[in-house]
């Protein structure tokens, strides 16, 4: 990656979108950046590396104007990675959003696709609110969630929520896993060890969550594809909230067969389409 192109820890952003990606799911990152491109174009984004192999991606950092951010060393994380999971877990890079140097971030898995403008999602973390989130995720998050030590968990989806660099850091996220390592065994949902190893973090630290429904945004707090919403002529609708959509997770990805995610498929092949030919006109043949 050039230099031009790699945030550094002495830059200072205002609000920002991270999320994490490599050459292995470039079109999910295409349909991911080309619906934030139509839709919310006015946000900074940073990409913090799933692994190596970015050289790919790399070359979509002038296309959709973000930048790397790779000033933060998990490696404190990873060695308790290996002792829970006997293995280092690469998607606890994401905890490198703590790190950015900006005021607040909204965190977004590569597998959403964005329908509205996100700037309402900002704004709103003070001492109050730690954490805006939108969707829960209560069944991929804990085997059993009336442990004492959690009973109060939101078990939120940390595929998408707001947060600031002050919140959380890796000693917080180390002590509280440590802390209660057995219990933490015992309880966490070890097939989405990200979600479960992020959310009891949290938990034992006792921070401080608010739905973006308490801040009066204009569009539905939910966000999973397994919702019934229904498509506008230009907007997806929740019908339970009756209001539309911000964005829609696992929207349909190329990793999986046409209509794995039903009607959402058609959406991510959509921007997928959209994105290929904004790449193409940049003179780039890496698709």
């Amino acid at each position: 990656m050039r230099q031009s192109t790699v945030l550094r820890s002495r830059d200072r952003l205002e609000y920002c979108i991270v999320f994490v990606a490599n050459d292995r799911v470039l079109d999910q990152v295409v349909a991911f950046l080309e619906s934030i491109k139509q839709n919310s174009p006015n946000i900074s984004l940073i990409c913090i590396p799933y692994s190596d192999d970015i050289e790919k991606l790399a070359e979509l950092a002038d296309v959709y104007e973000f930048k790397f951010f790779i000033d933060f060393d998990i490696s404190a994380v990873q060695n308790i990675a290996k002792i829970i999971y006997g293995r280092t877990v690469p998607r606890l890079r994401k905890l490198g959003a703590f790190f950015v140097p900006c005021r607040e971030f909204l965190f977004l898995d590569v597998d959403i696709i964005v329908r509205k403008d996100l700037r309402p999602f900002f704004g709103h973390i003070d001492s109050s609110c730690d954490i805006v989130f939108t969707d829960i995720s209560p069944e991929g998050t804990y085997i059993n969630n009336k442990h004492p030590l959690i009973a109060h968990s939101i078990e939120i989806n940390t595929g998408a929520y707001v947060s600031a660099p002050h919140v959380m850091d890796y000693p917080l996220f180390i002590e509280a896993i440590m802390r209660h390592f057995d219990v933490f065994r015992e309880i966490a949902f070890f097939p989405n060890d990200d979600q479960a190893f992020m959310s009891f973090s949290f938990d034992i630290q006792r921070k401080k969550f608010r739905c973006i429904d308490n801040f009066n945004a204009p569009f539905s707090p939910r966000l999973w594809y397994g919702h019934p919403f229904t498509h506008g002529p230009d907007e997806v609708i929740d019908p339970a909230y009756n209001l539309p959509v911000s964005m829609v997770h696992f929207a349909g990805t190329s990793n999986y067969p046409l209509g794995h995610y039903g009607v959402w498929s058609d959406l991510f092949n959509h921007f997928m389409v959209l994105g290929r030919d904004r790449v193409a006109n940049a003179g780039l043949n890496i698709l």
